[in-house]
């Protein structure tokens, strides 16, 4: 238990094709206010020619957006193994082999409310069958 950042939680979900052009959304299970702290999301894209821009969103319940980040910089190419990274103080960038890297910045003690869910899209729908896993760390309030 950290006084500033309270309970701890590590919320982790498998690899999982987006879907749909809405794209995927993992439930954070989260039953009161927390804060999230950092997310870390393994994307693969199939050999499917084309960029990806990944989008991510935190939303509520009810779908409104309480977070969103557009492709920070770089296009994602087609039959590769992308991490992108959501954290504090890392500021926007992408890297390329051997790890391909893209980063988003969140506020500091972003809070999001109840039920809400990560979202994560193409944002130019190159095929829905591009996968995402997730591994993300939220504090409780």
């Amino acid at each position: 238990m950290s006084a500033r950042l309270g309970n701890p939680q590590l919320i982790t979900a498998p690899a999982a094709a987006l879907g749909s052009a809405a794209g995927r959304s993992i439930a954070l299970n989260t039953a009161g206010w927390s804060m999230l702290i950092s997310a870390v999301l393994t994307y693969v894209a199939t050999a499917t020619v084309g960029g990806r821009s990944p989008a991510i969103r935190i939303v509520d319940a009810a779908g409104n957006i309480v977070w969103q980040d557009g492709n920070s910089g770089a296009t994602l190419t087609a039959g590769l193994t992308f991490r992108l990274t959501l954290g504090t103080a890392l500021g926007s960038r992408s890297t390329g082999a051997p790890v391909f890297l893209q980063t988003y910045l969140i506020p500091d003690g972003l809070s999001i409310p109840p039920g809400s869910s990560l979202v994560v899209l193409d944002g130019v729908n190159v095929d829905v069958n591009d996968t995402v896993q997730l591994n993300s760390l939220i504090i409780s309030l």
